[in-house]
């Protein structure tokens, strides 16, 4: 596995993981930001909590804003049953992203370990044509490619680029993207909102 990769972390009890999560969102709802994108972000977890499904979502961000911790936050309020599930394409040849995301050399493919739950793929644009591809024939076909094993996950897609101008100049699928986009959400650094520096912190 190449050095940096994320692989699904050590285990923790359900209970575990929906505390982490459930305490995210309570940080996230406490945290009254006046700065438009995380209000937006605010109004999405109520949304979802108000009335939960299902769906695939992108977060953009720099490094260290947050994009993890919302992204359990999200599967949290969308309630799902499953598991979340972390994967790296920042800096990785698609040959090691897709070991880890279908499985190699005994390896249990993260496919399979986050059926039923959430991808979290970061970097997404880091993905290179090939493994794209493959992600995209997993959630439209809902089955690992070549086999006949079904999963039912959703990705959420962080990234710190624009992956629609990506799309739009051929250098990400635009059919991925639209798989991925249904929710967009934006977590600006600090120093975009010095309002905020004495409330509390995401």
């Amino acid at each position: 596995m190449a050095t940096g990769a994320i692989r699904n972390k050590p285990s923790r009890s359900g209970d575990a993981a929906l505390r982490d999560s459930t305490r995210w969102i309570r940080t996230i709802l406490r945290y009254k930001s006046e700065h438009p994108s995380l209000r937006a972000v605010l109004s999405t977890i109520e949304r979802l909590q108000e009335r939960p499904y299902r769906t695939s979502a992108v977060l953009y961000g720099e490094p260290g804003t947050g994009k993890e911790g919302l992204a359990r936050a999200l599967h949290s309020a969308m309630g799902a049953k499953g598991e979340v599930v972390e994967l790296s394409a920042g800096g990785r040849s698609d040959a090691a992203v897709l070991e880890d995301l279908f499985g190699s050399r005994g390896q249990m493919a993260l496919a399979v370990v986050a059926d039923r739950g959430t991808l979290f793929i970061d970097e997404v644009a880091g993905l290179g044509g090939a493994a794209q591809m493959l992600l995209y024939r997993l959630l439209k076909a809902g089955e690992l490619p070549g086999t006949a094993k079904r999963v039912d996950l959703r990705v959420v897609a962080g990234s710190s680029v624009d992956l629609a101008e990506r799309a739009r100049d051929g250098r990400f699928r635009h059919d991925l993207y639209y798989r991925l986009a249904r929710i967009v959400l934006h977590l600006p650094p600090l120093r975009q909102r010095r309002a905020d520096i004495a409330r509390t912190s995401i």
